[in-house]
């Protein structure tokens, strides 16, 4: 994280050194870019991304059909480059507009339904923190200066989301000197921006995180830094009623900031994404249920083919009976490595990091929910013989990253098929099988023929 300028409190600024300084450690910013996809449960490397940057913004033109990135802080300062991705070509583009607005860092972006405009609001430049307001027209690639009657204070590390009553909704930020708790919103058919004043707002945060819940009809914040260091707060704002609640769910992610959040329409969950915590990154992924007010319970999609599919199940069930999670007379069967025998439907509890074969009547999508394996390594015990197991997260597992053990030795894949430990892996695909190698990746929700050729073996795979 860059740091702002103007004069920090000792705790922001020890802990934004941190993050700085971790950044340098590990050649950070980044310019790596991955997208989420739910249905194959899979984070994807994108192509040709924009220079190494942190602390830009990011939001999707609907009507452009692309995401906008603008700015953020880079190797030669703060930026002010403004690039489109398009997904279908899976390629980032320079627009290179004529008149951007300046160069910044932590500053907010978000599309406004009603303008068919990319609003951006503040950040932290050289200058020091800043309060303007402008609209990107991705058709005319022009930026727009609005100079808003009444705009909030200046800041960085604020959070803004779009509300569908037709308002872009600010929460927060950080000024320089403290820490802000005001609620705003911006319309764009009067140009004006409104404190809304609400009578219970969340304690001060910056660097926090805001996402839309379609369903709930409300903006959904979690985590954040303030004076009194990180936090795992989760709250909700009603716009027609200008309330927040603090839903304090029983289980929630650990403590961080500079995360993302965003809405996913299919599974009807906020879903969360990594962030910094004491100079260290994070990499795992949340699924927040306002209905049930509960983190991690996770809804995954999977397709099946018709006839018999090999699949496991990388959540933790509230019930592990098959008859829960799978239609009644959907035939069912897990490997008895141990026996040399299949266990039948009845017999089988569904337990992560085992692959099952199921049969379905039809081709159709698989849902799943519960809660996902957080387990920072999982290791799945090997009979000599043929074993039958299933990526442990709900998240692809690369080939290079998965070791064998056996007792105190420790080897790669590579290196155990060399030793004449393993053999293959196997995937069924409805017609035959495909061998999985080096370079290849344990899909989610996928499960995997094994050999093994000598007692004593465990596979374990890191979380992704």
């Amino acid at each position: 994280m860059a740091q702002p300028s103007g004069s920090l409190d000792p705790q922001a600024k020890a802990a934004i050194d941190a993050t700085r300084a971790s950044l340098e450690e590990n050649q950070l910013p980044s310019s790596d870019i991955s997208r989420y996809d739910l249905p194959s449960d899979s984070w994807q490397f994108l192509l040709s991304p924009p220079p190494d940057r942190s602390g830009h913004g990011l939001a999707y033109d609907a009507t452009a059909g692309r995401v906008i990135l603008f700015g953020g802080w880079g190797s030669g300062g703060y930026l002010n480059d403004t690039w489109a991705y398009d997904y279908a070509t899976n390629s980032w583009t320079n627009r290179n507009p004529t008149n951007p607005p300046p160069a910044r860092a932590y500053h907010a972006l978000t599309y406004e339904t009603t303008a068919g405009r990319v609003i951006l609001f503040g950040g932290s430049s050289s200058g020091g923190y800043l309060n303007d307001t402008w609209g990107y027209n991705y058709t005319t690639n022009a930026w727009i200066p609005y100079n808003p009657t009444n705009p909030p204070p200046a800041r960085s590390g604020h959070a803004m989301v779009y509300d569908p009553a037709g308002k872009v909704m600010l929460f927060g930020g950080y000024n320089g000197s403290v820490y802000l708790n005001d609620t705003w919103v911006y319309d764009y058919t009067t140009n004006s921006w409104t404190n809304r004043n609400p009578t219970n707002p969340p304690p001060a945060h910056a660097w926090h995180a805001l996402a839309y819940d379609a369903f709930a009809g409300r903006e959904i914040l979690f985590g954040g830094f303030s004076s009194g260091g990180y936090l795992n707060d989760t709250w909700a704002y009603s716009y027609p009623t200008n309330t927040w609640t603090n839903r304090n769910p029983t289980n929630h992610p650990p403590a961080r900031c500079v995360h993302a959040l965003a809405y996913d329409a299919t599974a009807g969950r906020v879903i969360l994404f990594g962030g910094s915590i004491g100079g260290g990154y994070l990499n795992d992924t949340w699924a927040y249920n306002f209905t049930a007010n509960s983190w991690n319970t996770l809804r995954l999609s999977h397709s099946l083919m018709e006839g018999w599919n090999m699949i496991t199940v990388p959540l933790v069930l509230g019930d592990p009976s098959p008859d829960v999670a799978f239609p009644a007379g959907w035939p069912m069967y897990a490997w008895d490595a141990l026996h040399n025998m299949y266990l039948g439907r009845s017999q089988i509890t569904l337990v992560v990091g085992v692959g099952y074969w199921l049969k379905v009547p039809s081709a159709q999508t698989l849902i799943l929910e519960g809660q996902p394996n957080v387990q920072t390594s999982t290791s799945i015990r090997l009979a000599s013989g043929w074993n039958l197991i299933g990526t442990p997260y709900h998240q692809a597992v690369a080939w290079g990253l998965v070791n064998v053990i056996r007792g105190v030795e420790t080897k790669t894949l590579d290196a155990a098929k060399v030793a004449g430990w393993i053999g293959p892996f196997y995937r069924w695909t409805g017609t035959s099988y495909d061998s999985l190698s080096n370079g290849g990746i344990f899909q989610s929700l996928a499960g995997y023929w094994m050999r093994v050729f000598v007692e004593g073996c465990a596979i374990v795979f890191p979380q992704p």
